[in-house]
This record gives structure tokens, C-alpha cells and sequence, in this order.
């Protein structure tokens, strides 16, 4: 159980989103884009792309193996 100033604090942060008429799909992006900002490594329309489907933590783990690909050789 969690206790009730903690509830509350979740409760007043989910109501700063939701409204009688809003979306599920909306909140989420609402909420998503609020969390964290993200920056972009590289100009790569990969990463662009990346950073607007992924959640905060996947998009970093993507970045990183993204940068380790300009490491690897091809022969």
C-alpha cells in the first residue's frame, strides 16, 4: 500500500492531464513529453525517429548502441 501523501501526489499530477474529453493516446504523449526532454546525438532520421516512439529510457539505450556503430568494421 502506498501512503496517502504519495497518492495524492499522484493523483494531482495525473489531474494536471486529464480532462472528460481527453484521449488515452493523448494523455500518454502529454505525459511522455513532459517527463524528459530528449536530445539528439546526431542528425540521423533514425535517431529523429527514435526519439518520438520510444520511451525516455529505451530511446538512451537506443543513442548508445546507435554511437557504438561507428565502431564496429566491415570487411
Amino acid at each position: 500500500m502506498i501512503t496517502t501523501g504519495r497518492s495524492e501526489s499522484i493523483n494531482a499530477f495525473i489531474k494536471r492531464f486529464v480532462f472528460s474529453l481527453i484521449y488515452l493516446t493523448d494523455f500518454m504523449k502529454q505525459v511522455i513529453a513532459n517527463l524528459k526532454p530528449v536530445s539528439l546525438n546526431t542528425k540521423s532520421p533514425l535517431e529523429k525517429q527514435a526519439s518520438e516512439v520510444l520511451t525516455p529510457f529505451t530511446f538512451k539505450k537506443f543513442q548508445e548502441e546507435f554511437a557504438r556503430t561507428t565502431m564496429y568494421t566491415v570487411k
